[in-house]
């Protein structure tokens, strides 16, 4: 069996949670669209979470009110990919704690 890094791990896991939160949220073919058409506290609360990537790509691309799309991807994935990693470096230390 191959073991998997435990930050590699956490970090594909929020990867692949975020592109699914920004699809539930974002796309017009989400299920959920209709709800977050008149509640819109969740998606202000995630474009503010992803305001980083969107200026990354914004100053990356030179157009800040319109960055490349794949660029804003790249930086979407790097943050959560780190936030990934954080969390995996704060699950160990809290079991390490713990005394396992």
């Amino acid at each position: 069996m191959i073991k998997i890094p435990r930050g590699l791990a956490f970090a594909g896991t929020a990867m692949l949670v975020a592109s699914v939160v920004q699809w539930c949220i974002t796309a017009e073919s989400s299920p959920a669209r209709g709800y977050l058409l008149y509640h819109v506290a969740l998606p202000n609360a995630w474009a503010t979470i992803n305001l980083l990537p969107f200026l990354a790509a914004g100053a990356m691309g030179g157009n800040i009110h319109a960055p490349p799309t794949w660029m804003y991807l790249c930086a979407f994935f790097i943050q959560w990919a780190l936030a990934g990693v954080l969390a995996a470096l704060v699950f160990q230390r809290f079991r390490s704690a713990r005394g396992r």
